[in-house]
Protein backbone atom coordinates (compact mmCIF):
# COMPACT_ATOMS: atom_id res chain seq x y z
CA UNK A 1 0.00 0.00 0.00
CA UNK A 2 1.49 3.39 -1.01
CA UNK A 3 2.45 5.76 1.81
CA UNK A 4 0.08 8.38 0.37
CA UNK A 5 -2.82 5.92 0.61
CA UNK A 6 -2.01 5.27 4.28
CA UNK A 7 -1.91 9.02 4.98
CA UNK A 8 -5.22 9.62 3.20
CA UNK A 9 -6.81 6.70 5.07
CA UNK A 10 -5.70 8.09 8.43
CA UNK A 11 -6.96 11.54 7.46
CA UNK A 12 -10.32 10.08 6.38
CA UNK A 13 -10.77 8.23 9.68
CA UNK A 14 -9.74 11.33 11.65
CA UNK A 15 -12.17 13.52 9.67
CA UNK A 16 -15.11 11.20 10.39
CA UNK A 17 -14.29 11.08 14.11
CA UNK A 18 -13.72 14.83 14.48
CA UNK A 19 -16.88 15.72 12.57
CA UNK A 20 -18.84 14.18 15.45
CA UNK A 21 -16.60 15.04 18.40
CA UNK A 22 -14.92 18.34 17.40
CA UNK A 23 -16.93 19.57 14.39
CA UNK A 24 -14.99 22.80 13.77
CA UNK A 25 -11.69 20.92 13.67
CA UNK A 26 -13.29 18.22 11.54
CA UNK A 27 -14.50 20.81 9.05
CA UNK A 28 -11.04 22.38 8.94
CA UNK A 29 -9.39 19.03 8.22
CA UNK A 30 -11.98 18.10 5.58
CA UNK A 31 -11.48 21.50 3.93
CA UNK A 32 -7.84 20.57 3.42
CA UNK A 33 -8.74 17.05 2.25
CA UNK A 34 -11.39 18.45 -0.14
CA UNK A 35 -8.66 19.73 -2.46
CA UNK A 36 -6.20 16.86 -2.00
CA UNK A 37 -8.24 13.79 -2.97
CA UNK A 38 -11.49 12.99 -4.80
CA UNK A 39 -13.04 10.76 -2.09
CA UNK A 40 -12.56 9.63 1.48
CA UNK A 41 -10.75 6.30 1.64
CA UNK A 42 -10.08 3.73 4.35
CA UNK A 43 -7.43 1.19 3.39
CA UNK A 44 -8.43 -0.22 0.02
CA UNK A 45 -12.08 0.84 0.45
CA UNK A 46 -13.14 4.05 -1.26
CA UNK A 47 -16.15 5.40 0.62
CA UNK A 48 -19.10 5.81 -1.74
CA UNK A 49 -20.60 9.23 -2.27
CA UNK A 50 -23.88 8.18 -0.63
CA UNK A 51 -22.01 6.94 2.45
CA UNK A 52 -19.99 10.15 2.75
CA UNK A 53 -23.10 12.28 2.20
CA UNK A 54 -24.96 10.44 4.96
CA UNK A 55 -21.99 10.69 7.35
CA UNK A 56 -21.64 14.43 6.75
CA UNK A 57 -25.37 14.98 7.09
CA UNK A 58 -25.51 12.95 10.31
CA UNK A 59 -22.55 14.87 11.77
CA UNK A 60 -24.20 18.17 10.88
CA UNK A 61 -27.56 17.21 12.39
CA UNK A 62 -25.96 15.95 15.61
CA UNK A 63 -23.43 18.72 16.25
CA UNK A 64 -24.30 21.92 14.36
CA UNK A 65 -27.90 21.97 13.11
CA UNK A 66 -29.48 23.46 16.24
CA UNK A 67 -26.82 26.20 16.42
CA UNK A 68 -27.04 27.23 12.77
CA UNK A 69 -29.15 30.37 12.17
CA UNK A 70 -31.56 30.61 9.24
CA UNK A 71 -29.41 33.29 7.58
CA UNK A 72 -26.89 30.58 6.63
CA UNK A 73 -29.51 28.66 4.64
CA UNK A 74 -30.82 31.85 3.06
CA UNK A 75 -27.37 32.83 1.84
CA UNK A 76 -26.79 29.45 0.16
CA UNK A 77 -30.37 29.11 -1.10
CA UNK A 78 -29.42 29.37 -4.83
CA UNK A 79 -27.34 26.19 -4.60
CA UNK A 80 -29.94 24.32 -2.54
CA UNK A 81 -32.60 25.34 -5.06
CA UNK A 82 -30.47 24.25 -8.02
CA UNK A 83 -29.64 20.78 -6.71
CA UNK A 84 -33.12 20.32 -5.28
CA UNK A 85 -34.75 20.95 -8.66
CA UNK A 86 -32.10 18.91 -10.45
CA UNK A 87 -32.98 15.90 -8.28
CA UNK A 88 -36.44 15.67 -9.89
CA UNK A 89 -34.83 15.09 -13.30
CA UNK A 90 -33.16 11.85 -12.19
CA UNK A 91 -36.17 9.56 -13.03
CA UNK A 92 -35.99 10.76 -16.65
CA UNK A 93 -32.29 9.84 -17.01
CA UNK A 94 -30.88 7.27 -19.42
CA UNK A 95 -29.70 5.37 -16.33
CA UNK A 96 -31.38 6.54 -13.12
CA UNK A 97 -28.87 4.80 -10.85
CA UNK A 98 -25.87 6.32 -12.66
CA UNK A 99 -27.43 9.79 -12.59
CA UNK A 100 -28.31 9.43 -8.91
CA UNK A 101 -24.68 8.58 -8.12
CA UNK A 102 -23.50 11.57 -10.16
CA UNK A 103 -26.00 13.82 -8.38
CA UNK A 104 -24.94 12.44 -4.99
CA UNK A 105 -21.28 13.18 -5.77
CA UNK A 106 -22.13 16.87 -6.16
CA UNK A 107 -24.71 16.82 -3.36
CA UNK A 108 -22.07 15.42 -0.98
CA UNK A 109 -19.85 18.43 -1.68
CA UNK A 110 -22.81 20.76 -1.33
CA UNK A 111 -23.59 19.27 2.10
CA UNK A 112 -19.99 19.95 3.08
CA UNK A 113 -20.35 23.55 1.86
CA UNK A 114 -23.43 23.94 4.08
CA UNK A 115 -21.44 22.58 7.03
CA UNK A 116 -18.56 24.89 6.08
CA UNK A 117 -20.87 27.92 5.99
CA UNK A 118 -22.31 26.97 9.38
CA UNK A 119 -18.83 26.43 10.85
CA UNK A 120 -17.67 29.81 9.58
CA UNK A 121 -20.67 31.52 11.17
CA UNK A 122 -20.28 29.71 14.51
CA UNK A 123 -16.54 30.36 14.60
CA UNK A 124 -17.10 34.01 13.78
CA UNK A 125 -19.46 34.33 16.74
CA UNK A 126 -16.56 33.47 19.04
CA UNK A 127 -13.87 35.70 17.51
CA UNK A 128 -13.49 38.54 15.04
CA UNK A 129 -11.08 36.64 12.82
CA UNK A 130 -11.88 33.44 10.94
CA UNK A 131 -9.32 30.64 11.09
CA UNK A 132 -11.11 28.57 8.42
CA UNK A 133 -10.69 31.36 5.86
CA UNK A 134 -6.97 31.66 6.72
CA UNK A 135 -6.54 27.89 6.40
CA UNK A 136 -8.29 28.05 3.02
CA UNK A 137 -5.87 30.71 1.83
CA UNK A 138 -2.95 28.65 3.12
CA UNK A 139 -4.16 25.64 1.13
CA UNK A 140 -4.09 27.64 -2.08
CA UNK A 141 -0.64 29.02 -1.37
CA UNK A 142 0.54 25.39 -1.30
CA UNK A 143 -1.52 24.46 -4.39
CA UNK A 144 -0.07 27.35 -6.40
CA UNK A 145 3.41 26.73 -5.05
CA UNK A 146 3.27 23.09 -6.15
CA UNK A 147 1.87 24.12 -9.52
CA UNK A 148 4.81 26.49 -10.07
CA UNK A 149 7.22 23.77 -8.91
CA UNK A 150 5.85 21.49 -11.65
CA UNK A 151 7.13 23.94 -14.29
CA UNK A 152 10.55 22.42 -13.54
CA UNK A 153 9.33 19.01 -14.77
CA UNK A 154 7.02 19.67 -17.77
CA UNK A 155 4.51 16.91 -18.46
CA UNK A 156 4.99 15.21 -15.09
CA UNK A 157 3.10 15.38 -11.78
CA UNK A 158 4.46 13.03 -9.09
CA UNK A 159 1.53 13.61 -6.71
CA UNK A 160 -1.13 12.78 -9.29
CA UNK A 161 0.90 9.89 -10.68
CA UNK A 162 0.68 8.29 -7.22
CA UNK A 163 -2.83 9.49 -6.29
CA UNK A 164 -4.87 8.57 -9.37
CA UNK A 165 -4.11 4.79 -9.34
CA UNK A 166 -5.22 4.71 -5.67
CA UNK A 167 -8.70 5.81 -6.78
CA UNK A 168 -8.80 3.60 -9.87
CA UNK A 169 -7.61 6.21 -12.35
CA UNK A 170 -4.51 6.68 -14.45
CA UNK A 171 -2.40 9.78 -14.98
CA UNK A 172 -2.61 10.87 -18.63
CA UNK A 173 0.98 11.75 -19.51
CA UNK A 174 0.10 12.65 -23.11
CA UNK A 175 -2.46 15.24 -22.03
CA UNK A 176 -0.12 16.59 -19.32
CA UNK A 177 2.54 17.03 -21.99
CA UNK A 178 0.17 19.29 -23.93
CA UNK A 179 -1.02 16.76 -26.50
CA UNK A 180 -4.53 15.44 -27.12
CA UNK A 181 -6.03 13.37 -24.31
CA UNK A 182 -6.50 10.54 -26.81
CA UNK A 183 -2.89 10.68 -28.00
CA UNK A 184 -0.15 8.26 -26.97
CA UNK A 185 2.57 10.83 -27.56
CA UNK A 186 4.14 11.81 -24.22
CA UNK A 187 6.75 14.18 -25.63
CA UNK A 188 6.22 17.85 -24.77
CA UNK A 189 3.97 19.71 -27.21
CA UNK A 190 5.64 22.58 -29.08
CA UNK A 191 2.73 24.92 -28.33
CA UNK A 192 2.95 24.53 -24.52
CA UNK A 193 6.23 25.36 -22.81
CA UNK A 194 5.34 23.57 -19.54
CA UNK A 195 2.74 21.12 -20.83
CA UNK A 196 -0.56 21.20 -18.89
CA UNK A 197 -0.19 21.61 -15.13
CA UNK A 198 -2.82 20.23 -12.75
CA UNK A 199 -1.06 20.68 -9.36
CA UNK A 200 -2.96 18.64 -6.72
CA UNK A 201 -6.08 18.31 -8.91
CA UNK A 202 -6.79 15.40 -11.24
CA UNK A 203 -7.25 17.67 -14.28
CA UNK A 204 -5.61 20.93 -15.44
CA UNK A 205 -9.02 22.53 -16.05
CA UNK A 206 -10.01 22.05 -12.40
CA UNK A 207 -6.69 23.57 -11.32
CA UNK A 208 -7.02 26.73 -13.42
CA UNK A 209 -10.70 27.13 -12.49
CA UNK A 210 -9.73 27.07 -8.80
CA UNK A 211 -6.75 29.45 -9.03
CA UNK A 212 -8.78 31.81 -11.22
CA UNK A 213 -11.45 31.95 -8.52
CA UNK A 214 -8.68 32.39 -5.94
CA UNK A 215 -7.34 35.36 -7.95
CA UNK A 216 -10.70 37.11 -7.52
CA UNK A 217 -11.05 35.97 -3.89
CA UNK A 218 -7.78 37.73 -3.05
CA UNK A 219 -9.43 41.13 -3.58
CA UNK A 220 -11.78 40.34 -0.71
CA UNK A 221 -9.24 38.61 1.53
CA UNK A 222 -6.21 40.93 1.41
CA UNK A 223 -6.55 44.61 2.32
CA UNK A 224 -2.91 45.71 2.11
CA UNK A 225 -2.20 46.77 -1.48
CA UNK A 226 1.47 45.75 -1.57
CA UNK A 227 0.67 42.27 -0.27
CA UNK A 228 -2.27 41.96 -2.68
CA UNK A 229 0.01 42.83 -5.61
CA UNK A 230 2.48 40.10 -4.64
CA UNK A 231 -0.26 37.47 -4.38
CA UNK A 232 -1.84 38.57 -7.68
CA UNK A 233 1.50 38.42 -9.50
CA UNK A 234 2.28 34.92 -8.20
CA UNK A 235 -1.24 33.67 -8.99
CA UNK A 236 -1.04 35.22 -12.48
CA UNK A 237 2.28 33.46 -13.04
CA UNK A 238 0.63 30.15 -12.08
CA UNK A 239 -2.20 30.80 -14.55
CA UNK A 240 0.14 31.77 -17.39
CA UNK A 241 2.38 28.71 -16.89
CA UNK A 242 -0.56 26.28 -16.52
CA UNK A 243 -0.72 25.58 -20.26
CA UNK A 244 -4.46 26.40 -20.40
CA UNK A 245 -5.77 29.56 -22.11
CA UNK A 246 -9.31 29.51 -20.69
CA UNK A 247 -8.68 31.30 -17.35
CA UNK A 248 -6.97 34.19 -19.14
CA UNK A 249 -10.08 34.84 -21.24
CA UNK A 250 -12.43 34.25 -18.28
CA UNK A 251 -10.48 36.61 -16.01
CA UNK A 252 -10.42 39.24 -18.76
CA UNK A 253 -14.21 39.11 -19.04
CA UNK A 254 -14.58 39.13 -15.24
CA UNK A 255 -12.21 42.06 -14.82
CA UNK A 256 -14.11 44.18 -17.33
CA UNK A 257 -17.41 43.29 -15.65
CA UNK A 258 -16.12 44.19 -12.18
CA UNK A 259 -14.82 47.55 -13.43
CA UNK A 260 -18.20 48.39 -14.94
CA UNK A 261 -20.15 47.22 -11.89
CA UNK A 262 -17.89 49.21 -9.59
CA UNK A 263 -18.32 52.20 -11.93
CA UNK A 264 -14.65 52.48 -12.75
CA UNK A 265 -15.42 53.53 -16.30
CA UNK A 266 -12.07 55.24 -16.87
CA UNK A 267 -10.18 52.08 -15.88
CA UNK A 268 -12.54 50.05 -18.04
CA UNK A 269 -11.63 51.98 -21.17
CA UNK A 270 -7.95 51.86 -20.21
CA UNK A 271 -8.25 48.07 -19.83
CA UNK A 272 -9.88 47.75 -23.28
CA UNK A 273 -7.10 49.88 -24.76
CA UNK A 274 -4.34 47.83 -23.11
CA UNK A 275 -5.90 44.51 -24.18
CA UNK A 276 -6.25 45.79 -27.75
CA UNK A 277 -2.64 46.96 -27.86
CA UNK A 278 -1.38 43.67 -26.46
CA UNK A 279 -3.37 41.67 -29.04
CA UNK A 280 -1.84 43.85 -31.77
CA UNK A 281 1.75 44.26 -30.54
CA UNK A 282 2.60 40.88 -28.96
CA UNK A 283 2.04 38.87 -32.20
CA UNK A 284 4.42 41.29 -33.99
CA UNK A 285 7.14 40.49 -31.44
CA UNK A 286 6.68 36.73 -31.28
CA UNK A 287 5.52 34.34 -33.99
CA UNK A 288 4.60 31.77 -31.33
CA UNK A 289 2.39 34.36 -29.59
CA UNK A 290 0.68 35.14 -32.90
CA UNK A 291 -0.01 31.44 -33.42
CA UNK A 292 -1.28 31.13 -29.84
CA UNK A 293 -3.73 34.04 -30.19
CA UNK A 294 -4.88 32.88 -33.64
CA UNK A 295 -5.71 29.46 -32.21
CA UNK A 296 -8.44 31.02 -30.07
CA UNK A 297 -10.37 32.02 -33.19
CA UNK A 298 -9.30 29.42 -35.73
CA UNK A 299 -8.66 25.77 -34.98
CA UNK A 300 -7.31 24.86 -38.41
CA UNK A 301 -4.37 27.18 -39.04
CA UNK A 302 -2.26 26.94 -35.93
CA UNK A 303 -0.07 24.49 -34.09
CA UNK A 304 -1.77 25.27 -30.82
CA UNK A 305 -5.31 24.08 -31.35
CA UNK A 306 -8.26 26.15 -30.23
CA UNK A 307 -11.96 26.43 -31.01
CA UNK A 308 -13.42 28.34 -33.92
CA UNK A 309 -16.94 29.77 -34.11
CA UNK A 310 -17.71 27.33 -36.91
CA UNK A 311 -16.69 24.41 -34.69
CA UNK A 312 -18.86 25.67 -31.81
CA UNK A 313 -21.93 25.98 -34.04
CA UNK A 314 -21.30 22.47 -35.35
CA UNK A 315 -21.12 21.17 -31.77
CA UNK A 316 -24.36 22.96 -30.84
CA UNK A 317 -26.14 21.40 -33.81
CA UNK A 318 -24.83 17.96 -32.78
CA UNK A 319 -26.09 18.46 -29.19
CA UNK A 320 -29.57 19.37 -30.44
CA UNK A 321 -29.61 16.20 -32.54
CA UNK A 322 -28.52 14.12 -29.53
CA UNK A 323 -31.60 15.20 -27.54
CA UNK A 324 -34.00 15.07 -30.49
CA UNK A 325 -35.99 12.29 -28.81
CA UNK A 326 -35.91 13.92 -25.32
CA UNK A 327 -35.68 17.68 -25.95
CA UNK A 328 -37.14 18.81 -22.63
CA UNK A 329 -35.20 16.69 -20.11
CA UNK A 330 -32.15 15.65 -22.16
CA UNK A 331 -30.33 12.35 -21.75
CA UNK A 332 -29.84 12.51 -17.99
CA UNK A 333 -27.59 14.02 -15.32
CA UNK A 334 -23.91 13.59 -16.26
CA UNK A 335 -24.72 11.78 -19.51
CA UNK A 336 -21.86 13.68 -21.15
CA UNK A 337 -19.45 12.37 -18.50
CA UNK A 338 -20.71 8.82 -19.03
CA UNK A 339 -20.42 9.14 -22.81
CA UNK A 340 -16.82 10.39 -22.74
CA UNK A 341 -15.72 7.80 -20.17
CA UNK A 342 -17.18 4.90 -22.19
CA UNK A 343 -16.90 6.06 -25.81
CA UNK A 344 -14.44 8.95 -25.85
CA UNK A 345 -15.18 12.07 -27.85
CA UNK A 346 -18.41 12.43 -29.82
CA UNK A 347 -18.01 12.50 -33.65
CA UNK A 348 -19.59 15.98 -33.92
CA UNK A 349 -20.04 17.33 -30.38
CA UNK A 350 -16.44 16.31 -29.57
CA UNK A 351 -15.89 16.76 -25.80
CA UNK A 352 -18.94 18.98 -25.14
CA UNK A 353 -16.67 21.98 -24.44
CA UNK A 354 -19.28 24.43 -23.22
CA UNK A 355 -21.66 24.77 -20.30
CA UNK A 356 -24.46 25.19 -22.84
CA UNK A 357 -23.61 21.91 -24.60
CA UNK A 358 -23.39 20.00 -21.31
CA UNK A 359 -26.70 21.41 -20.04
CA UNK A 360 -28.53 20.71 -23.30
CA UNK A 361 -27.34 17.11 -23.48
CA UNK A 362 -27.78 16.33 -19.78
CA UNK A 363 -30.98 18.19 -18.92
CA UNK A 364 -32.45 19.52 -22.18
CA UNK A 365 -34.37 22.78 -22.32
CA UNK A 366 -35.55 22.28 -18.73
CA UNK A 367 -31.89 22.40 -17.74
CA UNK A 368 -31.46 25.78 -19.42
CA UNK A 369 -34.42 27.11 -17.43
CA UNK A 370 -32.96 25.57 -14.25
CA UNK A 371 -29.66 27.38 -14.78
CA UNK A 372 -31.43 30.68 -15.44
CA UNK A 373 -33.35 30.21 -12.17
CA UNK A 374 -30.06 29.52 -10.36
CA UNK A 375 -28.36 32.66 -11.71
CA UNK A 376 -31.37 34.89 -10.96
CA UNK A 377 -31.64 33.44 -7.44
CA UNK A 378 -27.90 33.98 -6.90
CA UNK A 379 -28.09 37.63 -8.00
CA UNK A 380 -31.10 38.31 -5.76
CA UNK A 381 -29.45 36.61 -2.77
CA UNK A 382 -26.22 38.59 -3.14
CA UNK A 383 -28.13 41.85 -3.57
CA UNK A 384 -30.28 41.20 -0.50
CA UNK A 385 -27.80 39.85 2.04
CA UNK A 386 -24.55 41.63 1.15
CA UNK A 387 -24.98 45.42 1.21
CA UNK A 388 -21.25 46.23 1.07
CA UNK A 389 -20.48 46.94 -2.56
CA UNK A 390 -16.91 45.63 -2.50
CA UNK A 391 -18.05 42.19 -1.26
CA UNK A 392 -21.00 42.21 -3.63
CA UNK A 393 -18.64 42.94 -6.53
CA UNK A 394 -16.45 39.95 -5.58
CA UNK A 395 -19.48 37.63 -5.31
CA UNK A 396 -20.77 38.73 -8.70
CA UNK A 397 -17.23 38.50 -10.05
CA UNK A 398 -16.74 34.84 -9.11
CA UNK A 399 -20.10 34.07 -10.74
CA UNK A 400 -19.07 35.79 -13.98
CA UNK A 401 -15.72 33.99 -13.93
CA UNK A 402 -17.35 30.61 -13.30
CA UNK A 403 -19.92 31.05 -16.10
CA UNK A 404 -17.28 32.41 -18.50
CA UNK A 405 -14.95 29.51 -17.71
CA UNK A 406 -17.64 26.80 -17.90
CA UNK A 407 -19.09 28.46 -20.99
CA UNK A 408 -15.79 27.83 -22.77
CA UNK A 409 -14.84 24.43 -21.34
CA UNK A 410 -18.04 22.71 -20.15
CA UNK A 411 -19.22 21.83 -16.63
CA UNK A 412 -17.44 18.87 -15.07
CA UNK A 413 -17.87 19.10 -11.31
CA UNK A 414 -16.89 22.78 -11.11
CA UNK A 415 -20.01 24.08 -9.33
CA UNK A 416 -19.15 22.63 -5.87
CA UNK A 417 -15.72 24.31 -6.05
CA UNK A 418 -17.41 27.58 -6.99
CA UNK A 419 -19.73 27.13 -4.00
CA UNK A 420 -16.77 26.73 -1.62
CA UNK A 421 -15.34 30.03 -2.84
CA UNK A 422 -18.75 31.65 -2.42
CA UNK A 423 -18.86 30.45 1.19
CA UNK A 424 -15.31 31.70 1.80
CA UNK A 425 -16.14 35.20 0.56
CA UNK A 426 -19.09 35.12 2.98
CA UNK A 427 -16.58 34.19 5.68
CA UNK A 428 -14.47 37.24 4.86
CA UNK A 429 -17.58 39.41 4.94
CA UNK A 430 -18.71 38.00 8.31
CA UNK A 431 -15.27 38.59 9.83
CA UNK A 432 -15.31 42.22 8.68
CA UNK A 433 -18.78 42.80 10.10
CA UNK A 434 -17.80 41.16 13.39
CA UNK A 435 -14.68 43.31 13.63
CA UNK A 436 -16.73 46.47 13.08
CA UNK A 437 -19.22 45.42 15.73
CA UNK A 438 -16.39 44.90 18.22
CA UNK A 439 -14.90 48.30 17.37
CA UNK A 440 -18.29 50.00 17.85
CA UNK A 441 -18.63 48.38 21.28
CA UNK A 442 -15.23 49.75 22.24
Amino acid sequence: MPVLQIILSLLSILIIILMFLKPLKGVMLYLIYFFLAPNLIVGDTILGTRTVALLLLAAFMVTMYTHTPSIVYKQIRPFLLFYGLQFFLIPFSFDANYSLNAWMLSACKVIFSIILASAIYLENEKQKTNILVHVFCGIFILIIGYGLFLTTMPGLNPYQMILQPIFGGEFNEAYAAGNSGLSTNTTLSEGRLFGRISSVFNHPMTYVLAIGLFFIFLFAYIRKKWLLCIFLIVTSLAIITSGVRTPIAALGITGLFMLIYYRKYKFFFYAILVIGLLLYIVPLISEDAADYIASIFNSDDSATKGSSLEMRLSQLDACLKIIADTPFVGKGIDWTGWYMSTKGGHPQALFFESLLFVVICNMGFVGIVLWIVFVVSYIKTVHRYFPEKSIRTILYGILVYYISFAGITGEYGYLPIFMVFYVMVIGVNNARMRKREMQNLI
